[in-house]
């Protein structure tokens, strides 16, 4: 039973060296770099990493399949640049392979929980530990190219309980409300291509319903208020704004299209 953990980079230099040494138990780590301009690909090899190159696109997912096709070991680990391992999830997840391969693979797949922290404090909400499908059988999980969509997984998936946080990645999510808009900007842009293919019809009911309803869910519902402003800031840039943008990008595009 062997490991690789995969880490997809773009001048990721930040959190890197906490992330490598929180994973170096591990038999192999390979960095898929986006050709960085900062010291990403230095730490990378203080570490010993394989280091393997993809284009530039501006987002992680179109990449992954990609990493993991250069991994060696037969249970892979994908962990992002921001992200820290505590010790008891890197015994769990090697106890968890050695176990699936000595009874027989009920489960193929872990769906791993991460605490986000968002400008100064890990947040409370019911939304601030996510799961992710992260720890896997190689061959049994494949991303598709759109951003922030599910991943295809082959067999059973065991999830970690969400309030387990000692189990959970620490995710460095962003260090300021600039950091948050900016990605935001950035990855509105990715979704609108494929709300755009999936014929999104704009409409001024949409533009007033479907941000505040976001925004309702994520602040109410998921328990945004227990944060404070914290809660306050997120539910309107993450809901509302990030809805928002979405559908005034594509009212621009549609209008564009129209006039060429």
């Amino acid at each position: 039973m062997t490991i690789s953990v995969v880490i997809n980079t773009l001048n990721a230099e930040k959190y890197l060296e906490e992330c490598l040494e929180s994973v170096k138990s591990f038999d192999e780590i390979v960095i898929c770099d986006m050709y960085s301009e900062d010291k990403t690909i230095e730490i990378a090899k203080k570490y010993c990493c394989k280091v393997v190159y993809h284009e530039k696109i501006g987002y992680v997912e179109p990449a992954r399949n990609f990493a993991i096709s250069h991994a060696s070991c037969n249970w892979i680990f994908v962990v992002d640049a921001d992200e820290i391992v505590p010790v008891k999830l890197v015994d769990f997840l090697k106890n968890f392979a050695k176990e699936q391969e000595k009874n027989g693979f009920q489960y193929t797949t872990v769906a791993v929980p991460r605490k986000n922290w968002f400008f100064g404090k890990f947040v409370k909400g019911d939304w601030a530990v996510d799961r992710q499908i992260r720890f896997f059988k190689k061959g049994c999980v494949n991303w598709k190219n759109e951003i922030h969509l599910f991943p295809k997984v082959d067999g059973q998936i065991y999830e970690i309980p969400s309030k387990n946080e000692e189990l959970a990645m620490l995710h460095y999510q962003c260090d300021s409300i600039s950091d948050l808009v900016n990605k935001t900007n950035i990855y509105t842009d990715f979704e609108v291509k494929k709300w755009i293919d999936s014929y999104y019809n704009f409409s001024i009911s949409s533009l007033v319903f479907e941000p505040f309803g976001v925004f309702s869910r994520m602040y109410f519902r998921q328990g945004g208020y227990k944060d404070g402003m914290h809660g306050f800031i997120l539910a309107l840039v993450r809901g509302f704004l990030y809805r928002f943008l979405i559908i005034v990008k594509i009212w621009e595009y549609n209008k564009n299209n129209k006039l060429n």
